[in-house]
């Protein structure tokens, strides 16, 4: 069983014991994400500095405000959460959820959101009278995100207090990046610029000196900064790069896959360049970093900027590919939209984790992407359901916007021919593919990749379209006549496994319902 806890025990220790108590936490969560996954670095790093915080404050009359989320599986130990189900239907998730439970304040999952939350808690704490502490906890990688600067420069005009703990651990999923995080000069000047009193560095796997630091911090009318230097994945020998997040999959990422390849491609023109928003090491090409380090280019949490940076590179002649999970490139729609496809700029979006992700819930589903890059003017959507596809797609020459959307999992399916039967079915992701066939297997049909999403599909045929996206917009846009579209359901379904999360949003015996029943209206 995993270790729980609860605030009122835990404040019953002594000072002397919190040491014992973060070793055991450590042990947990080890244990835990070795069996169902999850983000073991940035937990583990963030142990002693939970600790003190929730037992200084008064948790939930204090609001903590986790900034990106993940790192809150010490918190959920600490408020009476097993992490036995972590990232289970059955269990608890792995990111702040107020549906979960009443210590979890706001709900997040996306960088740079922790310092908007206390801006709005602490106005809203001074219209009703309430008193409550306001601490947003923010890693060295969120602090850099544009939303956080948007943040620090309105709080100034709030007259209510808030602490800000800076978990300066040198990475977000890869090294941060930026002038800020360069060194701690430049972070006092900055906070300065911006009337954030700056209280120093502390050691942030000390969880006494943290218990004394945070006890006299907090002050109710100043914003003030605290710099807790951790190490990611403290206690643990893997790399922090390597750990930041853990799967108990065996089957290979599409970065994993086809990495190799992929850096080839980007090493054959000198104009291509690579440009992601801390993401690098999920595609796979370490070997294009490493031979053309100044034409690889990670801006940070920066989405935005990365996609008008690539749009600028493109009008001047370069060939840019910008990588970024589908959940996190939303943030960027108005430069998507705005700043390449309006000019036709030949930028090509490679976006990771599209459709249905496992394990991270909610807040890290890929499946708006389809919904919003098919309706924008000059895009080419392509969906790359095994290796093959990803590197066509990518050498497919459109002299145009070019998105090409990929699952998490590279999953090499049985290559059979198609038999010009009635019936097709097609897929946009290499996880429906694989469901496709096992319909195929109760219903005569040739199972295709859906592969060019702006191509229509030949109407004299039976087809049957499975879209993970939660419009089902790709369905939409094909106008057939004798077919079946079926998408993702709302509401969306907390996490599951990916088999748990198919059989959610695909219902196999409707579906094949279905195709029988249109069958015996349209003979071939």
């Amino acid at each position: 069983m995993s270790l729980t806890c609860d605030l009122k025990k835990l404040k019953e220790y002594k000072i002397s014991d919190l040491k014992n108590l973060c070793d055991d936490i450590r042990k947990d969560i080890i244990s835990a994400v070795s069996v169902n996954g999850g983000h073991l670095a940035s937990n583990l790093g963030t142990v002693e500095l939970t600790v003190a915080l929730d037992y200084v404050f008064d948790c939930p009359n204090d609001k903590i405000i986790f900034d990106v989320g993940h790192q809150c599986y010490t918190h959920k130990i600490l408020t009476g959460r097993s992490l036995d189900n972590l990232r289970k239907s059955n269990g608890i998730s792995g990111f702040p959820k107020c549906e979960e439970s009443k210590y979890d304040c706001f709900n997040t999952g996306h960088a740079s959101t922790a310092l908007s939350v206390a801006c709005g808690f602490m106005r809203a704490n001074k219209l009703n009278g309430r008193t409550g502490k306001v601490i947003s906890v923010i890693g060295d990688g969120s602090f850099g995100g544009g939303e956080s600067f948007e943040a620090l420069n309105d709080m100034n005009q709030i007259d209510y207090g808030c602490l800000i703990v800076l978990n300066d651990n040198e990475y977000t999923i890869d090294k941060t990046q930026g002038v800020i995080a360069s060194s701690e000069e430049n972070l006092k000047n900055y906070l300065k610029a911006l009337n954030v009193e700056y209280l120093g560095t502390v050691d942030g796997h000390d969880v006494e000196n943290l218990v004394k630091t945070f006890r006299c911090a907090y002050d109710d009318k100043k914003h003030r900064l605290i710099r807790a230097v951790t190490k990611k994945g403290y206690g643990f020998e893997c790399a922090p790069s390597k750990s930041h997040s853990v799967s108990n999959a065996q089957i290979k990422t599409f970065g994993a896959a086809a990495g190799e390849e992929l850096s080839d491609l980007l090493l054959s023109d000198d104009k291509n360049v690579f440009i992601t928003a801390a993401m690098g090491s999920s595609f796979g090409i370490e070997k294009f970093a490493k031979s053309a380090p100044s034409r690889f280019i990670d801006v940070g949490i920066c989405e935005q900027h990365a996609v008008t940076l690539a749009a600028a590179m493109a009008k001047e002649g370069f060939k840019p590919y910008v990588g970024i999970y589908s959940s996190f490139l939303q943030r960027s729609y108005d430069q998507i939209l705005s700043d390449v496809s309006l000019q036709n700029l030949p930028v090509t979006f490679l976006i990771d984790r599209s459709g249905l992700v496992d394990g991270d819930g909610e807040t890290h589903q890929g499946i708006y992407d389809i919904d919003f890059l098919i309706n924008i003017p000059n895009m080419r959507l392509f969906s790359a359901c095994d290796k093959s596809e990803f590197l066509k797609a990518i050498k497919e020459n459109t002299n145009s916007p070019k998105a090409i959307r990929f699952s998490k999992y590279c999953i090499e399916g049985p290559n059979i021919p198609s038999e010009n039967k009635k019936i097709r079915i097609y897929a946009t992701s290499s996880v429906l593919k694989k469901f496709a066939f096992s319909l195929a297997e109760s219903v005569s049909a040739d199972v295709f990749s859906a592969y060019d999403l702006n191509k229509n599909l030949d109407d004299n045929y039976i087809n049957v379209v499975l879209e993970d996206s939660v419009g089902g917009s790709y369905f939409k846009s094909l106008k057939l006549k004798n077919s079946l579209g079926y998408h993702v359901l709302k509401p969306l379904y907390r996490q599951a496994d990916i088999d748990e999360l198919i059989s959610v949003n695909f219902n196999k015996d409707k579906i094949l319902s279905d195709i029988e029943k249109l069958k015996t209206f349209c003979p071939r």
